[in-house]
């Protein structure tokens, strides 16, 4: 799987987008398996981290246009550390959501929060 990856990512930062193209069938199943367990040696919440920021670079890259897999893994890091960190500042009993909407100033950003007992008794 690694091997496959990294070929991916040559031809991204290559060809761009267009450069997964020339990627082989082979290479393509692979990287559509599931990244399954945490290898021997890692720490199964590091690779969850890892996981998670593979993931949001795939989304970044695949569905909203990032213009290369760098950006998307920057964007994906730093959306995954301010995750983390407003996280933190909830109480670990509860649940929270974040409506994101573009306003002339930026985004705003809307935080709901419910009690984890709750869940399912609200709409989200």
């Amino acid at each position: 799987m690694l091997a496959a990856a990294v070929q991916s990512l040559a031809l991204l930062l290559k060809y761009g987008p267009p450069g997964l193209t020339h990627l082989s069938q082979d290479e393509r199943a692979v990287l559509e398996k599931d990244l399954g367990k945490a290898p021997a040696g890692w720490d199964e919440l590091a690779f969850q981290e890892a996981a998670s920021i593979i993931r949001l670079a795939q989304h970044f890259l695949n569905d909203l246009g990032a213009p290369s897999i760098e950006a998307a893994r920057q964007a994906a890091e730093a959306e995954c550390a301010y995750t983390a960190e407003l996280a933190a500042s909830f109480p670990a009993e509860v649940w929270i959501t974040v409506k994101r909407e573009p306003t002339a100033e930026g985004v705003r950003e809307h935080y709901s929060v419910f009690k984890r007992l709750m869940i399912g008794a609200h709409k989200l």
